[in-house]
This record gives structure tokens, C-alpha cells and sequence, in this order.
């Protein structure tokens, strides 16, 4: 995996500022938890018509937004 996320934190720190990195939950059909996986940035979005029901969607992306290797999933086996 890349370093990228501490690479841009560390540029970040002067500022005071850091990059979303939420913990996501993975559960497979049965509801019963399937991995926790951290260490990837989130992509913010927000509704687009505040009028209708529902959070708006979660993006994470698969690859590296900053050098673009592609993210290992913790449930792959060949990861």
C-alpha cells in the first residue's frame, strides 16, 4: 500500500488540516460483520436536493486518488 495519505497529511499539518479517513463496516447477507477496513481517503458529497429523504451516498475510492495504486481489500485473499 502507499504512503500517500501521510505524504499529504504531513503537507497538510501547517494548515492545521488533515484528510477524512473513515473506518468502513463491510457486512456480508446475513448481516454478520465481514471486514473493518481503514486507511482510505473519503470523497465528500452532499444532496443535491435537500428537499428529498435519505444521506447522501459515501464515495471511497478503490484506487489512490494522489498516485493511483489500487487499494487491497482486507476480505480479498490475495491482498
Amino acid at each position: 500500500m502507499c504512503d500517500c495519505i501521510e505524504t499529504v497529511n504531513g503537507l497538510l499539518k501547517q494548515y492545521n488540516t488533515e484528510l477524512d479517513i473513515p473506518i468502513l463496516l463491510s457486512f456480508n447477507v446475513d448481516k454478520t460483520r465481514s471486514t473493518m477496513s481503514a486507511g482510505r481517503v473519503a470523497i465528500k458529497t452532499r444532496k443535491a436536493d435537500k428537499q428529498k429523504r435519505g444521506q447522501p451516498k459515501n464515495i471511497i475510492p478503490a484506487f489512490c486518488p494522489f498516485c493511483g495504486e489500487e487499494y487491497k481489500d482486507a476480505s480479498d485473499p490475495a491482498a
